[in-house]
């Protein structure tokens, strides 16, 4: 999509922003477009609040396994939703989870640095380290958030 890096430009912190997933779509695929956004939030929009909206509920067939052929519209629609939902915190989960790895690792190797013997290395690495493990500590509190009372169904006919 050519206006992407545009997008960058209209995002806020102090937003509610609404993500809205195809659920006709195979999971997966879903998935994956929905990280791309909560990846372009999470980069623009500091601990931005994230509203998940599924469409397209209506013409959800049951081959998906979440529902039963018998249940109604916003059931199946619910239940696909929860499905992507899950796998979205899942998500955002495991970055959180590398993110604070990857603080204990440049902690480790500043510690590393000033038990050296160079104190000149010290002196030149250990600022922009902490610069960088403080960037790293502020991205782990910064991922974006889905709020699971915030889930909605919609469908295509109204």
């Amino acid at each position: 999509a050519p206006y992407n890096p545009t997008h960058a430009l209209f995002m806020a912190s102090r937003c509610l922003y609404i993500l809205v997933v195809r659920l006709d779509l195979p999971a997966a695929e879903a998935v994956a477009q929905a990280t791309q956004w909560l990846d372009a939030i999470h980069a623009n929009a500091v601990k931005a609040r994230v509203l998940l909206v599924g469409t397209h509920a209506d013409k959800l067939d049951g081959g998906a396994g979440f529902f039963t052929l018998n249940s109604t519209i916003a059931e199946r629609g619910q239940a696909a939703l929860t499905h992507v939902y899950t796998r979205l915190e899942r998500y955002l989960e495991n970055r959180r989870l590398r993110l604070r790895d990857e603080a204990k690792r440049l902690r480790a190797a500043m510690d590393e640095l000033r038990a050296g013997d160079d104190a000149d290395a010290a002196a030149d690495g250990c600022p922009q380290l902490q610069r960088d493990i403080d960037d790293v500590e502020a991205a782990a509190r910064a991922t974006a958030v889905l709020d699971p009372a915030r889930v909605a169904v919609s469908s295509t006919t109204g």
